[in-house]
């Protein structure tokens, strides 16, 4: 009998960070500032859990998946509230 795959963190850091930075991005005037750490750190960790997932066979490849996804559609967010911000009145 073989052990089970184990549990990828950074797959699982990377859905906590994607679900901070999107519920960060929806605060109105300083949201910007503050999910762009976190969106960051939810698609770096996304990227490493998908590749260890690819490597190593360790579980949580959707977790990462998501988690990443989540930071791309926060950083999205940030990147299209700052140019509405400086569209000419």
């Amino acid at each position: 009998m073989t052990a089970p795959p184990a549990r990828d963190g950074f797959a699982a850091v990377s859905l906590t960070f994607g679900m901070i930075a999107i519920a960060c991005a929806l605060i109105p005037v300083i949201g910007d500032v503050l999910s762009a750490v976190p969106a960051v750190v939810a698609v770096v960790c996304g990227v490493v859990g998908i590749v260890r997932h690819e490597r190593r066979g360790t579980q949580g490849a959707w977790a990462a998946v998501v988690g990443a996804a989540l930071g791309a559609l926060a950083l999205a967010l940030i990147a299209l509230l700052a140019a509405m911000g400086h569209l000419p009145s």
